[in-house]
């Protein structure tokens, strides 16, 4: 996803998801070009599970500090109460839907990206991306060093 919807094209300095729209071979149908113009507005965060009742999940967006009802989710397996992992969501008909992507943090980590979340609450002019994929490399790396604790990896974020 990252390559997706973040990384800059050489050639075009936009993502892929921008870029399509200038490559005239690409031809979309007017379906097509409503779902792309969905995808562009994906909500990329680091949320917090709340709860799952009835296949709706009760998701808090960390960075925002808003809370979201994900309904009908047909991934509800795995959430444990209180836990951290990053996703991206997509407004659809009114109605949040998740992208296939989730990134799970050990509990361990918690209180070092809530330390990091409080600095992208502050200022708004941090880019949340580069913290969202700094996160991503830690938890690639805590699958690595199977023998080093989470909180020697997460600790410097």
């Amino acid at each position: 996803y990252w390559y997706f919807f973040n990384r800059e094209l050489s050639g075009f300095g936009q993502p892929p998801i921008k870029a399509c729209h200038f490559i005239r071979e690409l031809r979309f149908s007017p379906e097509e070009l409503e779902v792309l113009a969905v995808l562009e507005q994906n909500r990329h965060s680091i949320f917090e599970f709340i709860k799952l009742k009835d296949k709706t999940l009760h998701i808090k967006d960390l960075i925002r500090k808003d809370k979201i009802i994900v309904k009908d989710s047909p991934w509800t397996f795995g959430f444990e109460g209180g836990e951290f992992f990053e996703a991206r969501l997509v407004r659809w008909k009114e109605e949040w839907i998740f992208t296939k992507g989730f990134c799970f943090h050990p509990g361990e980590a918690k209180k070092f990206i809530l330390i990091e979340v409080k600095k992208y609450q502050k200022n708004p002019d941090l880019d949340v991306e580069d913290f969202l994929l700094r996160l991503a490399k830690k938890r690639f790396k805590l699958d690595q060093y199977k023998h080093v604790k989470p909180e020697l990896i997460y600790a410097q974020i």
